[in-house]
């Protein structure tokens, strides 16, 4: 059993593989080990443990009967399911499609299974775009339009970004790629494996010969299209090792494949360039909520409280249940400066860093007064402070770190990137 595939595996839960596995069944990408088509080397092999189903039907039904709501298959755990996998109907090995679709399973299961970055689409600039490619022949276009009007956001499909992205870094990179529908999100992933073959390096086969050479994360990007939305969401994670990036060198690659991206977005005459924001989260919800198509969420502050009725309770009820420390308008406070941070609308961030410039050093109100006079002669001292916050939801933490005591947080004075109100993760001040 190769170690990095049953790894991958055991990521999912049990009801997760019977589904991927009853979808695998009824793939043609799939290289089912069938007694139907074993050759005189499987037929010498033992098939005691694991016997070989007659056909791709019989198959689906087999995984079928292996649902938790079956009592007679109760026994069977989830390390049963992954050996019958790997070592009985796909011995053969898997196929990258395979090994993509365990990875959208367990972003299905796991929201925050991957880190995502935020890049937006802006249109580029009639500078930049003369730069960017020279025409050898200079022709005169006339415009309609005002050059003040900004282009409408490039609709396009996943194939077609696909097919446009392989242009534009082909022959460069070799990749496999597979895209995935996302359905509750309303967005699109692609998921790029940089094949360990070197460039202009023929694919012998679909299926790899190593179960480490299709999980190397590594060699995977993530590339995550909202729909109407100018917002491009990216992951790109995995460190590489001296030893796999031999043939290839896998950051120079995926240099490329970002610099493409807003490319495979561009039509004539309407050029597209990316643009950094300061958004990184490990949820995929909460990007789609605070970078996507639907309503802004978790807006912090009073505004978060129109996102959603409030639901109606009587004041007693909510007195009885309060700490003997803690004020009923103190709480009220707290409600008041955080807003709402439960329900669908509520974007958690993980980690936020804020680091403040130009902190001026002084002991008392005076100090300070004097050095801000002084400032136009003479350079003051400064030292920057950098404030990082990590956790599973670090504004919902700040919340109820606040509710705690009074003394604890000055609720009145507390800036707004404390509350949610901007919606980054990292911020310069």
């Amino acid at each position: 059993m190769p170690p990095a595939v049953a790894k991958s595996l055991s990521r999912l839960s049990r009801q997760k593989l019977v589904d991927i596995c009853e979808a695998w069944s009824k793939s043609s990408k799939c290289d089912t080990y069938l007694s139907s088509n074993r050759n005189r080397f499987d037929l010498e092999e033992e098939d005691y443990l694991h016997e070989p189903a007659q056909s791709r039907q019989e198959l689906k039904a087999v995984y079928g009967g292996l649902r938790e709501d079956n009592p007679n298959v109760a026994h069977l755990s989830k390390r049963d399911i992954i050996d019958r996998i790997l070592d009985g109907d796909w011995r053969r090995g898997l196929s990258y499609d395979q090994l993509a679709s365990i990875d959208f399973a367990h972003l299905e299961e796991n929201d925050a299974a991957l880190r995502w970055t935020a890049l937006k689409l802006v249109p580029m600039s009639s500078d930049s775009e003369e730069h960017a490619q020279r025409p050898s022949k200079r022709r005169k276009f006339e415009h309609t339009a005002s050059a003040d009007v900004v282009p409408r956001y490039p609709e396009t499909t996943a194939a077609i970004f696909v097919q446009n992205l392989k242009q534009h870094i082909s022959p460069l990179v070799k990749a496999h790629y597979h895209v995935h529908r996302i359905a509750a999100l309303r967005l699109s992933v692609v998921r790029l494996y940089i094949t360990p073959n070197a460039p202009f390096a023929p694919l012998s086969t679909n299926v790899p010969r190593q179960g480490k050479a299709g999980t190397d994360s590594a060699r995977t990007m993530f590339i995550a299209l909202p729909d109407s939305c100018p917002y491009v969401y990216v992951s790109v994670s995995g460190s590489t090792s001296p030893k796999a990036s031999t043939k290839v060198d896998v950051a120079a690659t995926k240099r490329v494949v970002l610099e493409a991206i807003p490319k495979a977005l561009s039509r004539p005459q309407q050029r597209w360039s990316l643009e950094t924001t300061r958004l990184i989260a490990k949820s995929l919800q909460a990007m789609t909520l605070l970078r996507g198509n639907g309503k802004v969420g978790s807006t912090g502050g009073t505004v978060s409280q129109l996102s959603q009725p409030k639901p109606k309770a009587d004041e007693e009820s909510d007195t009885a249940g309060l700490n003997s420390h803690l004020s009923v308008q103190h709480q009220n406070l707290v409600e008041q400066r955080f807003g709402t941070m439960e329900g669908p609308s509520h974007a958690k961030l993980d980690r936020v860093q804020v680091r403040i410039e130009n902190l001026l050093l002084a002991s008392n109100h005076k100090s300070m007064k004097r050095k801000q006079v002084e400032s136009n002669t003479t350079e003051h001292d400064s030292t920057p402070l950098t404030i990082t916050l990590s956790g599973s939801d670090v504004f919902a933490g700040l919340k109820q770190f606040s509710l705690l005591h009074p003394d604890y947080v000055d609720v009145k004075r507390l800036p707004v990137l404390f509350t949610g109100e901007q919606s980054t993760t990292t911020l310069a001040l």
